[in-house]
């Protein structure tokens, strides 16, 4: 985690960011992830993440230096260099009030080699062919 300090006039705050993937909580996967995997990195995306995980009032950002908010969210360029998320932030996923999708453990420590090689296949699929029904 990067601990970042603002100080406008006589207040200073203080906040932690993540420093790579695995820092991100479940909140900021979410958000992160659409931007990340459909946009190329731009000063506006690294902003938008910057102000969603800073989690600071609205006034606090029109109180801001725009070169504060810019090297805070140059911070945020690691999104686009390599996905290392190792921890599972999203043990579950409820697709109706009677059915639960289980992800897997953190690291994949949970996964057999059949659900490992039944994820590749369409994985490599995907990646060829830009097409999630193949």
């Amino acid at each position: 985690m990067n601990k970042i300090r603002i100080e406008i006039g006589n207040k200073t705050i203080v906040r932690d960011i993540p420093s790579n993937w695995n820092e991100l909580t479940k909140r900021q996967v979410l958000f992160v992830a659409p931007i990340v995997f459909t946009s190329p990195a731009s000063i506006e995306s690294l902003r938008e993440i910057a102000i969603h995980c800073l989690a600071l009032p609205s006034n606090v950002y029109k109180l801001m230096n725009l070169s504060q908010l810019d090297d805070i969210a140059n911070s945020f360029t690691f999104l686009w260099e390599s996905n290392t998320l190792t921890n599972q932030v999203i043990p579950f996923v409820r697709s109706n009030p009677f059915r639960i999708l289980h992800g897997p453990a953190t690291s994949l420590q949970n996964t057999t080699a059949a659900e490992w090689a039944f994820a590749d296949r369409f994985l490599n699929s995907f990646l060829k062919m830009k097409d999630e029904k193949t």
